[in-house]
C-alpha cells in the first residue's frame, strides 16, 4: 500500500516522540486509514502517547480497558 504524504509525516513525527502524532498514527492503524488495519500497532503507538500524558490517548486506553496485563496479552 502506498503511504500518503500525510501518513509519512505522521510516522516521522511519531518516531521523533510527538505524543499527538503517536496517537494519530495509532488511530490510523486502528481504523486502517491510509495503512493496513493493525490493532497491535495501534495499541503500541497509542500506549506511547498515553505514557507521555497525551489526554486523548489516556482516555482511549481507559475506554478500551487496557491496563498493563491486558496490553501485554493483546501484544503477544
Amino acid at each position: 500500500m502506498h503511504k500518503t504524504k500525510k501518513l509519512r509525516k505522521c510516522i516521522k513525527w511519531a518516531k521523533q516522540g510527538d505524543p499527538g502524532a503517536q496517537y494519530r498514527l495509532g488511530i490510523r492503524f486502528q481504523l486502517g486509514k491510509d495503512c493496513p488495519k493493525d490493532l497491535h500497532q495501534a495499541a503500541i503507538w497509542i500506549r506511547m502517547a498515553a505514557e507521555a500524558g497525551y489526554p486523548p490517548a489516556v482516555v482511549w486506553m481507559q475506554d478500551y480497558g487496557f491496563d498493563d496485563s491486558a496490553l501485554v496479552q493483546a501484544l503477544t
